[in-house]
């Protein structure tokens, strides 16, 4: 005959013994900067590492995080990242692989730095008036031989995120969401004007 013995299951067997904290482990930051010349840089990035630096200070004040653990992700770091994804348009998380960052971190980046720039945009897309748009005029003569031209404009639609109220509204002739964004460049294909406010 076998007898099966039952311990007995008392709260204290039911408390584990406490685990030490475990120490948060933090990947060192890749900067392209110290890996890459000029030229590789622009291959990456679209910009050389000049317009990168000025990225830096324009838009410094808007991306630095002050943290108390001392962990924040750089500004140029931010902007790379950034850059990259526009440039690419590859998977977050090959992104921050690249940049040794989280795909969460590299989402929240892209976000940060967007808006950022969304917000300087005033500073340097401005329609021409007066003297400055008779000089654009001028060099669409010189360049298309038609006069009276202040800039060309098209529309594109780039793909969004199904949002979560009015879905029919953006969903484009082709069947997919998107935002139909509207631009004008002038003769030296500048932007001068910027519309992406509707569906």
């Amino acid at each position: 005959m076998v007898v099966r013995q039952l311990t007995r299951v008392g709260p204290r067997s039911l408390i584990r013994p406490r685990q030490p904290p475990k120490t948060k482990k933090y990947r060192e930051l890749c900067d392209p900067f110290d890996h890459f010349d000029d030229d590789e840089i622009a291959a990456r990035y679209r910009f050389d590492k000049a317009t990168i630096q000025y990225l830096e200070q324009l838009l410094g004040p808007d991306l630095e995080r002050p943290t108390k653990r001392g962990h924040a992700i750089p500004v140029r770091i931010q902007i790379l990242t950034a850059l990259c994804y526009y440039a690419t348009g590859t998977f977050q998380s090959a992104i921050g692989d690249i940049l040794c960052i989280s795909k969460m971190s590299v989402s929240r980046i892209v976000t940060a730095v967007s808006y950022a720039l969304a917000r300087k945009m005033d500073q340097f897309i401005t329609f021409p008036t007066g003297e400055r748009a008779r000089k654009v005029m001028h060099k669409f003569g010189e360049k298309g031989g038609i006069g009276g031209i202040v800039g060309t404009i098209d529309c594109t639609h780039v793909r969004i995120v199904k949002p979560k109220g009015n879905q029919l509204f953006y969903i484009n002739r082709k069947g997919y969401h998107s935002m139909n964004i509207q631009a004008v460049c002038n003769a030296d294909r500048c932007f001068t004007s910027v519309l992406a406010k509707f569906p």
